[in-house]
């Protein structure tokens, strides 16, 4: 993507990355998605089939689960209805 940061180290594998983006030093993105205005803290490991959804901040040293979806919004599964997490 578009005016991304991209610190050292950092190993971006069959992923795809839009603009934005910051990716702090020795990283793994592995055959995820970043959407546009995600910041990965230093020593992030991101794992195959992962998506990160816009304006999430992936806290240091954090190994997102295979599969995981991380998003701002949260669904209540009694009312049925995705609301903003409040920060």
């Amino acid at each position: 993507g578009k005016s991304c940061k991209v610190g050292k180290n950092v190993q971006i594998i069959n992923s795809i990355i839009e603009n934005d983006v910051i990716i702090e030093d020795n990283c793994v993105v592995e055959n995820s998605i970043l959407r546009s205005n995600v910041h990965l803290k230093k020593a992030c490991k991101v794992t195959r089939g992962t998506m990160i959804t816009s304006g999430v901040i992936v806290k240091e040293g954090v190994q997102v689960p295979e599969g995981s979806v991380c998003s701002l919004l949260t669904y209540d599964l009694k009312s049925q209805n995705l609301s903003k997490v409040k920060k």
